[in-house]
């Protein structure tokens, strides 16, 4: 998965993945990268939805568009 960068002294991303619309059930995780990208790794089948939120030493953004993705 890879986003947009943000701007303004970006520290991190905050990713979060639900397994409902607006959840965060499965995941909330700072990638401790200013890289705009993630790679997910022994995911298991079913649909996530995902956020993600920049975070910089002023705090965290609001969270983007939402994704959705299906694993099978």
């Amino acid at each position: 998965m890879w986003w947009v960068a943000a701007t303004g002294g970006v520290t991190s991303y905050s990713v979060e993945a639900g397994s409902f619309p607006g959840g965060s059930d499965v995941v909330v995780a700072d990638t401790g990268s200013t890289e705009a990208t993630l790679t997910a790794t022994g995911v298991a089948a079913g649909t996530y939805y995902v956020r993600v939120r920049a975070k910089n030493t002023c705090g965290i953004s609001t969270a983007s568009n939402e994704v959705f993705f299906t694993i099978r």
